[in-house]
């Protein structure tokens, strides 16, 4: 059966139950098995139609944000026609030129996602103020959004599309307009657009809402909890442990394979008598920079424990070898004041770990900024006097931290639903506030956080998830001053 895909809104909007029986013109031509090239209708069916098939630029304003009240000039640059979101605070939105910026434009803001809602791909012309969007999809989230990536130049753009009731990776040439969907998905890209990792971005609610896809209408809401004897809904969808886990697709051969299943991490993980009866979950998985290795945060959901996530990281290679449990379940079980161990992400160099943590082993209870080798060892905090919060990154020399936090982490600077864009100068300890932003969508509804909301809430999250450009010069970063979500940018050249 031949499968369809999504086109743009404009064409959606003309015929809303033709897009649900026909993917709103775009047809998908099979090239190679579990491969197809992915053609706009009104384009004449060759599928190379450039701008033909985008809807027109859009010129607008950049507004400047708070200024000359800010460390830094900071500007929003999306415009008022909707809700924007930039992909995540580990994944660059700009361009390797770092003249154009990914985003998803969001359908609404102010509910729970179902599957089949559309949003859409977007990208902005820094120099000459436009906006195109490029592309419509099925597969987005609002911690995510369309988890839009670029390759290794300013052509491609890649993100996921549910095709054939399966979420795959996807790519967009911004050049020709040809479209070509994949056999697996994509969570992460490798830097040189070779390969795309990931679990099945379906199941991926099961711990946490917000970075897959929307649940189809009907599903359960707790559909993940399991029964006294493991077994139940979840084990259906999630399939037999060994037939699923963490998918690697070589998208220059369009081949997919299991590169981890769940089983090799119940036979591997420390204290496995612990995880009996449980299911393991493939969460964030990234690439580091020579995508040489892989990083990933794996959760185990037990009989009778709704609410815990038993979170272990591990590392691998890049063809499934050396796996390595680095940071296990027992580190991730003691709560500071502050919480407990959260958001390891990659250091530029590809050899290391940045992370929250609470360095309890070393008599340390608070959250600290801090960096560990991929496989654990020269564990070291990185800022002794600062504490920790939110979404940390370092630049490729290690000289700054950059950091947001969440409404509650008031022992960081938030206040009054606003949160801080923080900037550590780590060799004097020294912190600037690039700026304050608002976020707290949850307070707002009446509610005392996003988690307290039945059924789940991502959407009254927003993390700003701060990124920095190639160059570590500027930073983007969501927010809602207006009560309506957009992204921003900030000139760091001043203070970097």
């Amino acid at each position: 059966m031949t499968p369809l895909i999504n086109s743009t809104l404009k064409t959606m909007r003309q015929n809303r139950r033709q897009f649900l029986k026909t993917s709103a013109g775009f047809t998908a031509v099979a090239l190679l098995p579990n491969l197809w090239s992915c053609t706009f209708l009104d384009s004449g069916g060759s599928g190379k139609s450039g701008d033909g098939w985008f809807p027109k630029k859009k010129a607008y304003d950049f507004v400047p944000y708070q200024p000359e009240q800010t460390a830094a000039p900071v500007m929003k640059v999306t415009p008022d026609d909707g809700y924007y979101l930039h992909t995540f605070y580990d994944v660059c939105p700009f361009s390797p030129s770092q003249r154009y910026l990914a985003v998803t434009k969001l359908p609404y803001q102010d509910r729970k996602p179902v599957l089949g809602d559309i949003a859409e791909v977007c990208v902005i012309d820094l120099k000459d103020r436009t906006i195109q969007t490029v592309y419509a999809t099925r597969a987005w989230s609002f911690q995510l959004g369309a988890n839009v990536q670029w390759g290794a130049s300013d052509r491609y753009v890649y993100t996921n599309d549910v095709i054939d009731g399966q979420a795959v990776c996807v790519r967009i040439d911004l050049s020709s307009g040809e479209v070509k969907a994949y056999a697996g998905p994509k969570y992460d890209l490798a830097s040189d657009g070779s390969a795309a990792i990931g679990p099945r971005l379906d199941i991926m609610n099961a711990t946490q809402f917000g970075y897959g896809i929307p649940d189809p209408a009907g599903r359960k809401q707790h559909w993940a909890v399991l029964d006294r004897d493991g077994k139940g809904i979840a084990h259906e969808i999630c399939g037999p442990p060994d037939k699923n886990g963490l998918w690697f697709t070589d998208l220059e051969t369009n081949t997919r394979k299991l590169l981890v299943s769940r089983s090799r991490i119940r036979e591997t993980i420390q204290d496995p008598n612990y995880y009996d009866k449980g299911i393991f979950h493939f969460f964030h998985t990234k690439f580091n920079k020579d995508h040489s290795r892989i990083w990933m945060h794996i959760r185990c959901l037990l009989p009778g424990r709704k609410t815990n996530r038993n979170p272990s990281m591990w590392t691998c290679k890049s063809d499934g070898t050396e796996l390595i449990e680095f940071y296990p379940r027992e580190k991730f079980a003691f709560k500071g004041p502050m919480g407990r161990a959260n958001h390891f992400n990659w250091h530029p160099d590809g050899e290391h770990i940045v992370a929250n943590t609470v360095p309890y082993w070393q008599g340390d209870k608070m959250m600290r900024f801090s960096m560990m080798r991929y496989d654990g060892s020269e564990y070291r905090v990185l800022a002794p006097n600062i504490l920790g919060s939110g979404h940390p990154t370092v630049d490729a020399e290690t000289r700054f931290v950059l950091a947001d936090t969440y409404p509650y982490q008031t022992f960081a600077g938030a206040r009054d639903g606003k949160v801080p864009i923080r900037l550590i100068e780590l060799e004097t300890q020294k912190e600037t506030v690039i700026c304050m932003i608002w976020n707290d969508f949850a307070t707002r509804a009446g509610y005392k956080s996003y988690n307290s909301v039945k059924g789940g809430g991502s959407q009254l999250k927003l993390d700003p998830h701060p990124a920095w450009s190639r160059d570590y010069k500027k930073i983007c970063f969501n927010g809602a001053p207006e009560f309506k979500r957009q992204v921003f940018i900030a000139d760091l050249s001043g203070l970097v």
